[in-house]
């Protein structure tokens, strides 16, 4: 097998392994999936109360990132000084976090500084009817909106306030050092045997 294609191989199984995890920790009972989140920073005063559905996981090689894409639907309001809107939106938005680990006792944990995470793409469908004015929807589709939720994503980190067991680091387990990195030209040797990815849910 080619070096690039195995190294492909490679980054395929362990997206999955991350996208496994994720899911395993999103379907535990304890793991709250109605969300509240008034977006932070400067601005009017903005509210989404929405469903967190099942998150994806992407390992973006442009971005030099692993992102993680999740759909809200939910109720959009934002209190500007011309007046109160909220329309009920299809929103999603793809969160990107930089593949930084650290190793201590054979465990592998995602541990990127909070303020690298980004949230790279924004974006909402109005549902039901109506339409949020304008220049209401030119600002609540602009970057500075992006970047508004990029500061709130990484306050919520800051203080653990994320829902269920997405405060808490990935972590990858392995039965054998070796396996951490252990590979010939972006081939790995053992495919079944990859770590474990684990998502902690806070002891629960």
């Amino acid at each position: 097998m080619p070096d690039h294609a195995g190294f492909a191989a490679a980054i395929t199984i362990r997206e999955r392994v991350l996208s496994e995890a994720l899911l395993f920790a999103y379907s535990r009972p304890s793991f709250s999936r109605d969300l509240v989140i008034p977006v932070v920073g400067t601005g009017p005063a903005v509210l989404l109360q929405a469903f967190l559905s099942p998150p994806t996981v992407t390992c973006d090689a442009t971005r030099d990132a692993i992102v993680v894409g999740v759909d809200l639907p939910g109720a959009l309001t934002i209190n500007e000084p011309t007046g109160v809107e909220t329309h009920f939106v299809l929103a999603h938005v793809d969160i990107a976090v930089p593949p930084v680990f650290t190793l201590e006792k054979g465990q592998l944990t995602l541990s990127p500084a909070h303020e690298d995470v980004k949230v790279v793409v924004w974006s909402y469908t109005v549902v039901g009817g109506g339409a949020f004015k304008p220049a209401t929807d030119a600002y609540l589709r602009s970057s500075v909106m992006a970047e508004r939720l990029s500061e709130t994503v990484q306050l919520a980190l800051d203080a653990d306030l994320l829902p269920g067991s997405l405060d808490e680091d990935i972590s990858i387990r392995t039965a054998d050092e070796r396996l951490l990195d252990k590979s010939h030209g972006g081939v790995v040797e053992d495919p079944e045997a990859l770590p474990l990815v684990r998502l902690d849910d806070g002891g629960n």
